[in-house]
């Protein structure tokens, strides 16, 4: 039987900075600079988050939308994605727990510098899901279209981070150094996202999930004044808009990164 497609919604409050000025985001944000996270408690789990905007999304009973599906705007109710973000969290814990995580014997063992480098690895710099670089993405990012598959995965890696921040304040000695790039690391260890060298021939070029070009453009006709009509003509006052626009497209790991503004 044919799997039934999961509906997307396009966070369009948080891509047009809406959501960042209201009180709940402050409160979540303020939490997390002075915490490191934010806590959620249920009967029987504790998970962190650790940005703001992905405690919005997942403590709010109406958050604004919209279906890409039928292009019609919508709320969801983002605790019903919560359950998914605890039970990916507890599987990244699980996957640390036996497959990361080793004896005190080791860490302060001969291979224990050894061990902190594969860990800083894994951490900062190794594309664990072919966009964005280790683990600790989680820490930066948040998924502007929220689909159960992008919250479990948010939920995965933030289990995981949760436990390598556990052992770091454990083992503070082994661990001086490890959010530090300044270790002498084979070059090919470190696993990165490769160079975009060509300029792209079309606009669809730029984007990692070509899926997502016509929402992307759809939010520059639904700002208010929009910046181009339904045919995709410039009809705003600010060109600037679509720098901003570009920067937190390529801030949210959806489009490639290119060292000039020639191709915009």
């Amino acid at each position: 039987m044919k799997q039934k497609k999961e509906t997307r919604f396009e966070l369009t409050t948080f891509i047009e900075k809406l959501e960042q000025a209201k009180h709940p985001y402050k409160s979540f944000q303020r939490e997390i600079e002075n915490n490191g996270c934010f806590k959620v408690k249920t009967e029987t789990d504790t998970v962190k988050i650790y940005t703001p905007e992905l405690a919005v999304i997942l403590n709010s009973k109406e958050l604004p939308t919209l279906n890409i599906d039928t292009q019609k705007e919508t709320t969801v109710n983002g605790w019903e994605y919560l359950k998914t973000y605890i039970e990916a969290y507890k599987e990244g814990e699980q996957y640390f727990e036996t497959e990361v995580k080793v004896s005190p014997n080791t860490i302060y063992g001969a291979n224990a510098e050894q061990y902190v480098r594969d860990i800083h690895l894994n951490f900062f710099h190794v594309q664990h899901n072919g966009v964005d670089e280790g683990w600790g993405y989680v820490k930066k990012r948040y998924p502007t279209i929220l689909t159960h598959k992008a919250v479990k995965e948010y939920g995965y890696y933030s289990g995981i981070v949760n436990k390598v921040e556990e052992q770091v304040k454990k083992y503070p000695r082994p661990f001086a150094t490890f959010d530090k790039c300044e270790h002498n690391l084979p070059p090919q260890s470190i696993v990165k996202q490769k160079p975009e060298k060509e300029t792209p021939k079309t606009f669809e070029e730029l984007f990692y999930n070509t899926d997502l070009v016509t929402p992307c453009i759809d939010i520059l006709k639904e700002l208010d004044p929009p910046l181009i009509d339904t045919d995709c003509n410039y009809i705003g006052k600010l060109k600037g808009v679509f720098c901003v626009w570009i920067d937190e497209m390529q801030r949210q790991g959806i489009v490639k990164h290119y060292s000039d503004r020639k191709i915009f």
